[in-house]
């Protein structure tokens, strides 16, 4: 048995530091953030930042590993879901209907037109399209589908199939899925192999880089078998894993794809190397836990700092066949946080935020209830170059000044940190 518990650093649910760290930088990011992007000419990649790390044809991304052997089964714990997801039950295997529970990971049985790079700030690189092209206003994209791309039954991915997608999970999609779509007007058949998804200009302008990782679907199988949450049937897909095995609420297994047809290619290449991915469910977090100690489950996350200082000091901890390990070198750090609602008249004022922010005592919380598992974020970009520290250099006030008398007008000053607690540690106590 071989495991990984992590501190728990992870929003669950949510993918909220790329969220709100979009909110935040949205007001002093160019206003055309594709400014730099060519239209009229099919692109392999697209980022906000203008730059891609990757060339066209590349053979694979830097942190994957084609030479990884391939097998086996992998049981573990998802630490985070998307959608109607749900990790104590399932009564579904659509999990991109708002109603419903479906199983975690549900999305590997699905391609999308475009994937991110995780090495990469912001960065998507084409999957089923092998091209998107601008339009001159940068509010319609249009995207040539690879030729090579089939669904699980052996069927070609289409425009049609695509343009169809857009439009079925706009108007009935989960609602995390719907609310990027808002601004979308049209999603069109150009060709057999043509794409157009086409937007108002209201849109956020990095809203591609989200929408372009929807799952695609097969437009026979769902107008043949409808699009609910009313049966354990999965929607047809062209991912790397199928859905095999499963009992509804207990366990569900997904199968390795053994001819999935985007093998080869640099966005897939070196992943997905086990033959079976199973997920079992357990309505308590203890009983979870008993199965992770006892071997039945093979990677857990730990989420909990009392368990992490606690609760890990088993049997096959101390003879090594289970690896306590915590890493601290992730690229794409998350966060646990309130959030205020300033449309809310009591928290419009900044100076209630503010001090809102002075009664919380950081310091005394995590030493007396977290086990000091938790490090103080003072950035939504965090351990990166992106990251404000001390006072701008005068490249920074350079662009800054651009936004005076719009940007609050902190953002012009030294970096704003936290407030630190002043109560001594001897008091600090229980």
């Amino acid at each position: 048995m071989s495991g990984r518990a992590t501190v728990p650093h992870r929003l669950p649910r949510r993918d909220f530091l790329s969220l709100a760290g979009a909110a935040i930088a949205t007001p002093l990011l160019p206003r055309d953030v594709f400014a730099n992007v060519e239209t009229g000419t099919p692109l392999h990649g697209l980022s906000a930042f203008g730059d891609l790390k990757y060339a066209p044809g590349f053979s694979r991304f830097d942190y994957a590993s084609p030479e990884a052997p391939k097998g086996g089964t992998f049981n573990f714990q998802p630490g985070y879901w998307y959608y109607n997801q749900n990790v104590l039950t399932f009564n579904t295997l659509n999990a991109f209907v708002r109603t419903g529970d479906a199983p975690p990971r549900m999305e590997i049985c699905y391609d999308s037109l475009m994937v991110r790079a995780y090495d990469e700030p912001d960065a998507i690189y084409g999957l089923l399209a092998e091209s998107v092209t601008l339009s001159d206003d940068r509010n319609g994209f249009t995207f040539k589908l690879r030729p090579e791309a089939r669904f699980h039954d052996g069927s070609p991915v289409t425009a049609a199939d695509v343009a169809f997608t857009y439009n079925l999970l706009k108007e009935k999609g989960h609602p995390q899925l719907q609310l990027p779509l808002t601004e979308m007007t049209e999603a069109s058949v150009e060709g057999p192999d043509l794409v157009h998804l086409r937007f108002s200009g209201r849109q956020s302008r990095r809203n591609i880089l989200t929408v372009a990782g929807y799952p695609i679907f097969s437009k026979a199988f769902v107008e043949e078998n409808g699009f609910d949450s009313s049966r354990l049937v999965p929607v047809l897909g062209s991912g790397p894993y199928k859905v095999g095995r499963f009992s509804a609420g207990r366990y569900v297994e997904y199968e390795r794809v053994a001819d999935y047809w985007a093998r080869e290619l640099g966005p897939a290449k070196g992943f997905n190397h086990f033959d079976t991915i199973r997920i079992d469910f357990y309505r308590d977090r203890n009983a979870g836990f008993e199965a992770f100690k006892k071997g039945d489950v093979y990677w857990r996350e730990e989420f909990t700092a009392r368990v992490w200082a606690t609760g890990y000091d088993f049997p096959a901890i101390r003879d090594g066949r289970v690896v306590q390990t915590y890493i601290p070198g992730e690229k794409r750090l998350q966060l646990y946080g309130l959030v205020l609602n300033q449309r809310r008249e009591q928290f419009k004022d900044v100076r209630v935020r503010e001090a809102i922010s002075l009664c919380f005592d950081f310091e005394w919380t995590n030493r007396n209830l977290f086990y000091d598992a938790y490090a103080r974020s003072h950035s939504f970009f965090e351990r990166s170059p992106y990251m404000a520290e001390g006072e701008p250099s005068p490249e920074e006030q350079a662009l800054l000044d651009r936004f005076r008398g719009e940007a609050p007008e902190a953002a012009f000053g030294e970096a704003v940190k936290q407030p630190v607690s002043m109560v001594p540690a001897a008091t600090a106590t229980i």
